[in-house]
């Protein structure tokens, strides 16, 4: 015996004739003696034995001896699906591979005209290898004992029980039509494949109750929760699909199961092929990102009101997130920019090396409010912050699954990061009205992603003071089911409330949202809000810690107050370090002081390294490769990116830096490798493509492959780098007439800052004129760039950048003089043996200033130091540039191309 029901025993046998196992069912002797009811099922049975689809249980044939009618099927090895799911759900891949092939199945039935009415998990087998997906006992429940419509009041079954000699069916599983006992159709089953769906998704029922009474009020009367609701990682439209299953009224749910079917199978090729990233800009908003870009002196990148670069850039970010949900269809689109050329997705791998565990903190999904969203965001942080601090965990960031919404199951977003365990969850805060306590509720769980296993899942339901308690609670679980060592760490300071002042704790948590640092009103957001925490607080360290970085993001985004804000920065750090001078959070604000307001690196690098010491942080070693870069120290630079990026495999910024590290030391095959890398992780980034344009260019000195990278990214890009490097491309190709027509998509302000350069769209203008020999045009749209020029270093004189695109629109006009005193201010306000990063630009825009007024000696000198350090420069890019035309049939440019050889590598897979 294999089992049995209210339709019989089924039996595993031999087939003494053939050979072979089968599965053999024996029918209830009540059924088998009528007559009427007998023809119907042979009737029906015939049907189903026709229907010869792969997952659906083949009947062999209808037998009798003596009184004795049994039924010889298929003989499934395997297991019922209701033993199989998982307290948590199944995760996407084994739900597809169930969900798919089951609504198929139905379709095939109902093409047929055969409506199974007892669709369950008991009657969905998988076989033991877990390649197939078979239907049960087609046909049979529709042939019980009582009509349709009989009364459900005697012998109420146990649930999920099949009830015989009542309404047919599995009362968790009927449809609302089929408890009332009204006429049915094949929509009956597409309700109960729904409720399966959801099981398989959630792990339980939608319907439930303590008895069957209960489940048929449930299902007659309850909306269920969306499955998306529940977990958070599932795909949006997978829990409309489901709804869309279980609506009531057979109207409105899917018509076919045809329609339910490929559905699923759609979405199932996108969740394939889907990785989305957001930006670094979006991220840091949520996450409150350390690594700020030190600004030039005088920089006049965030200046509000004039230069608009920087709304460009959040313009851009605002479009990335707004396009996470649909990013698949724009990447059709866009001719497949994911990977370059419909390479599969990059899988990535984490490693501890040193024994430890790696987890992920997945966001906790706001259950809440829209505008809790800072909660949700904060409450995950806190969480991070804390696993962070044990000695026994590896921690891999999360930071961009936060931003980028990732449409994957758990264990399929802990494959991706390399790590061993996945903690995942939601949250939700019930504020108290009318005077009563405000709640949190969280329901974290806690994956195993080699093979799926939730080791626990816990729901917590605690007033809003509990707040502290929980974080700490929650990790502590964790690591104790991890086998994490907890001796270790300071109890003390890992229990300890920040502030016990919930009101100032709420305002830190949206101050924390808010920093950000991409122009000046975006750097200061938070600042009233922190001052307003402090105030309630006084003694809440994290919270001048956080100021402190606030001021100093300030610093770099708003030249017009810098020394006040420098001061405030230093005043709130040095409170935060009065309270707690040895922490990671004083550290952190330290570091960001010295390197925005000071622009002290040593000391920053100390104070990165000390907080190193006390936490895992993506951030942390970000910031360091972006200092070394700063001061020139490129090999420990490309470590310190090398180690952000294993800490968080898939944050695309910190492989594109990484990527730039490599082009600036000539590495230029490893520079375009990584850049494709970064696109395989998000496809809403743009700088993978210029930037590996701008590597075959310094690299080669040829446009056909750059315009094949380029072609990928599109010509719409609302960055102006993009169309920075689309106007130089077309450039080079001597397409003048179109390097023109792109100039419209540059932004409307007389000068802005692009990508380490300084310029105007009339100094581009010009440049195309006087290349195409147009030169009256040429000298026309000199004149108009010099008073855009003027005007930005009148108002940011001591913005190097600025002058140095100044000198050459003096060169252009023939005015040698003030050309190279411009180009010397530029070089003496960010001289490159202080600053190799930024300096190398106001030297490299000198040495074409000296090209145009003829100094050819002078252009040699400079060209030779950049060719001599890591740079963006290269013999062939020199030959690809028509405006270094004039040095190229010189004895010293030869000899340049001898004493620098281009670094060619290997070609790129």
């Amino acid at each position: 015996m294999l089992g049995e029901g209210g339709m019989g025993e089924v039996y595993r046998a031999r087939d003494t004739k053939l050979g072979r196992e089968v599965a053999l069912k024996m029918l209830p002797a009540e059924m088998a003696v009528d007559p009427e009811r007998l023809e119907r099922f042979e009737r029906e049975a015939q049907a189903v034995a026709a229907l010869n689809h792969p997952n659906i249980v083949t009947v062999h044939s209808i037998e009798q001896d003596g009184d004795v009618r049994f039924i010889t099927m298929e003989l499934v090895e395997g297991k019922p699906l209701e033993e199989l799911v998982p307290a948590g759900g199944f995760d996407l891949d084994a739900f597809f591979a169930v969900a798919v092939p089951l609504a198929d199945a139905l379709a095939a039935a109902h093409g047929k005209g055969i409506t199974h009415r007892d669709l369950k998990p008991a009657n969905v087998m998988v076989t033991d290898e877990g390649r197939a997906v078979k239907i049960l006992d087609f046909g049979l429940a529709k042939f019980q004992v009582a009509e349709a419509g009989a009364s459900t009041d005697s012998e109420a079954a146990t649930v999920g029980m099949t009830r015989a000699g009542a309404v047919m069916g599995t009362v968790p599983y009927m449809s609302p039509e089929q408890i009332e006992g009204r006429a049915l159709d094949h929509r009956t089953d597409i309700f109960s494949l729904g409720v399966v769906l959801h099981e398989m998704l959630a792990g339980e029922r939608p319907f439930r109750g303590d008895s069957s009474a209960a489940v048929t009020s449930s299902i007659l009367r309850d909306v269920p929760r969306l499955v998306t609701e529940s977990r958070i990682e599932l795909p949006r439209h997978l829990g409309r699909i489901v709804k869309r299953c279980l609506e009531k009224d057979p109207e409105r749910r899917y018509q076919s199961a045809l329609d339910v079917r490929n559905e699923l199978e759609d979405l199932e090729k996108e969740v394939g092929s889907a990785v989305a990233q957001a930006s670094q800009t979006l991220a840091s908003a949520a996450h409150g990102d350390l690594a700020v870009e030190p600004s030039r002196p005088g920089s006049a990148t965030g200046a509000a009101g004039r230069f608009r670069w920087a709304r460009w850039m959040i313009g851009a970010a605002a479009v990335s997130l707004l396009g996470l949900g649909v990013w698949w269809s724009s990447s059709a689109r866009d001719g497949d920019r994911s990977g370059w050329r419909g390479r599969q997705a990059l899988e990535t791998r984490s490693e501890a090396g040193d024994g430890r565990q790696l987890i992920a903190v997945l966001p906790l999904r706001n259950l809440g409010a829209p505008e809790d969203e800072f909660f949700a965001a904060g409450i995950t942080e806190e969480i991070i912050t804390k696993l962070a601090t044990l000695p026994g965990l590896a921690l891999v960031s999360t930071a961009n699954a936060a931003a980028s919404d990732f449409e994957l199951s758990p264990s399929d977003v802990g494959r991706r990061l390399g790590v061993d365990f996945v903690l995942a969850g939601s949250i939700q805060w019930a504020r108290g009205g009318d005077g009563g306590a405000s709640r949190v509720k969280i329901r974290p769980r806690l994956i195993r992603v080699a093979d799926n296993v939730h080791l626990w899942a816990e729901g917590y339901d605690r007033t809003i003071e509990q707040i502290f308690e929980l974080q700490a609670e929650i990790a502590v679980q964790v690591a104790r089911e991890l086998g994490a060592a907890l001796g270790e760490m300071d109890r003390e300071r890992f229990e300890r409330p920040p502030t016990m002042n919930q009101e100032a704790y709420e305002l830190y948590l949206r101050g924390r949202f808010a920093h950000q640092a991409t122009d000046c009103g975006l750097a200061r957001a938070n600042i009233p809000i922190l001052e307003r925490a402090l105030e309630l607080d006084p003694a809440f360290m994290e919270a001048w810690a956080l100021l402190s970085r606030g001021y100093a993001a300030a610093v770099s985004h708003c030249p017009e107050h810098a020394d006040a804000d420098g001061a405030a920065s230093r005043r709130a750090l040095e409170r935060a370090a009065a309270l707690a001078p040895a922490s990671w959070e004083v550290q952190v604000a330290r570091a960001q002081y010295f390197t925005q307001v000071e622009r002290d690196y040593p000391l920053a690098l100390e104070a990165l390294e000390r907080a190193a010491e006390q936490i895992t942080s993506f951030e942390i070693y970000f910031s360091q490769g972006r200092i070394y870069r700063r001061q020139g120290r490129w090999p420990e630079a490309l470590a310190a990116f090398r180690r952000a990026t294993e800490a968080d495999p898939l944050e695309p910024g910190a492989i594109a830096r990484l990527a730039f590290t490599h082009l600036w030391m000539r590495n230029y095959a490893e520079a375009i490798e990584l850049s494709r890398r970064t696109s395989e992780i998000s496809s809403t980034f743009d700088s993978p493509y210029y930037r590996s344009a701008l590597a075959y260019w310094l690299w080669k000195g040829e446009t056909e492959q750059a315009r094949e990278v380029l072609e990928l990214m599109g010509e719409d890009s609302l960055l102006p780098a993009a169309q920075w490097y689309w106007f130089w491309q077309r450039v080079y190709e001597q397409r003048f007439e179109e390097a023109l027509a792109g100039l419209a998509r540059m932004p409307d302000e007389p000068a802005y800052v692009v990508d380490l350069h300084a310029t105007s769209t009339s100094s581009l203008e010009a440049w195309v004129h006087e290349l195409s020999g147009e030169r009256d045009l040429a000298r026309a749209a000199w004149r108009r760039a010099r008073a855009d020029l003027e005007g930005a270093v009148a108002e940011f004189p001591t913005d190097a950048n600025f002058r140095s695109a100044l000198a050459i629109v003096y060169a252009g006009l023939g005015l040698a003089d003030e050309a190279v005193a411009e180009a010397e201010r530029a070089m003496a306000l960010m001289p490159i043996d202080r600053d190799p990063y930024w300096g190398q630009s106001p030297l490299k825009e000198a040495a074409l200033v000296y090209t145009m007024i003829g100094e050819h000696e002078r252009a040699f000198d400079a060209l030779d130091t950049l060719l001599g350090m890591s740079a963006p420069v290269s013999i062939p890019w020199l030959e690809l540039d028509p405006r270094w035309e004039p040095l190229w049939g010189l004895p010293r440019f030869r000899e340049l191309g001898s004493n620098h050889a281009p670094q060619r590598g290997e070609e790129p897979r």
